[in-house]
Parts: structure tokens; C-alpha cells; sequence
């Protein structure tokens, strides 16, 4: 039997014993390493490269690898270069500036300052100005008026909006 006769087949008994309301939540669980090994199976089944691809556009649409990423661990497999699924260690620096003690320092300065300038957050923090976006990005502050500001509301600030409000109202 053919892979894409026994992809057909599990695509029948997926739907059928998952059923449509659970088929999204099973998509959206489908992970990186899990394509990875569905590729692999397929390098042993003699799968072609593209219809690896399709097959996992049609399964997984929104979160299928890239095209080129299935050639790419395709071929590694094929050619024995990988046996494994899991990602190669990334060189480089790793990440130092989205700490959480940074993250909660950043947020610490919103709030006590009902909001900040970004140029006034750069020298607070010491971070640089692609650091402190990505952290900024990370705690869902937002921008107002060219300040950050934190995107849930202090009690004082509920406050106010709700005596503004009223005040509004009458």
C-alpha cells in the first residue's frame, strides 16, 4: 500500500473518531518534531519530497513546515546526515536581554511612572533599543500617546475611568 493511501485512510479515521469540533485543537497540537518524524517515515516509505509537503500542507495548514524545510530534512534523512528529529544546537549568544527579571523591571517602570518614553526606558534599563521592544512586546505593553503603558489597568487607574465615566453619564 502507498503512503498516500494509508495517509487517506488515517485522514478517514481521524475524522471520524476525532470528529470536526476536535479536529482543530488536534491540528493546533501538531508540533515541529512531529512533522519531522512524519517525514522520516516517508523517506523510508519512498515518499517523494513534494508529496510530503502536500500531504502536510493539507493536514496541518497553518503550522506545516516551509517547502524547502521538508527538502531540506528530507534529504538529511535520505542521506543519513540525520537520524534524529530534534533540532541541532544553535550557536550564538543566547538571549539574555528578555530575562524575566528584566521583563518584571521594565513593567515595574511603566507602572510606577504611568507610562515611559522609550528613550527614557533605554536608559533606565541599560537594554538596547531592538532588546527593550522585544521585551516591551513580550509583557503586552502598548503605546499611547508615544508613552508605554501596561496593558491591564492598576486599581487607581480603574478608578479614574470609572469616575470619568460617571461623570460623563450625568
Amino acid at each position: 500500500m502507498n503512503s498516500l493511501a494509508i495517509c487517506m485512510i488515517l485522514c478517514f479515521f481521524t475524522i471520524n473518531f476525532v470528529g470536526p469540533q476536535n479536529l482543530d485543537h488536534l491540528r493546533d497540537s501538531v508540533t515541529a518534531e512531529e512533522q519531522r518524524s512524519f517525514i522520516k517515515i516517508n523517506v523510508l516509505l519512498g515518499t517523494a519530497p513534494s508529496v510530503v509537503s502536500a500531504q502536510l500542507a493539507t493536514a496541518v495548514p497553518d503550522k506545516c513546515l516551509a517547502k524547502r524545510s521538508v527538502r531540506r530534512w528530507y534529504h538529511d534523512f535520505n542521506q543519513g546526515i540525520r537520524t534524529d528529529i530534534s533540532d541541532l544546537p544553535h550557536t550564538g549568544r543566547p538571549r539574555e536581554a528578555t530575562s524575566q527579571e528584566n521583563k518584571e523591571k521594565v513593567k515595574e517602570l511603566i507602572l510606577e511612572a504611568d507610562g515611559m518614553r522609550t528613550q527614557d526606558l533605554i536608559y533606565e534599563t541599560g537594554l538596547s533599543e531592538s532588546s527593550l521592544l522585544r521585551v516591551l512586546k513580550e509583557i503586552g505593553a502598548k503605546k499611547l500617546r508615544s508613552r508605554w503603558i501596561p496593558h491591564e489597568l492598576t486599581e487607581r487607574q480603574k478608578t479614574a475611568r470609572q469616575k470619568t465615566v460617571f461623570w460623563i453619564r450625568l
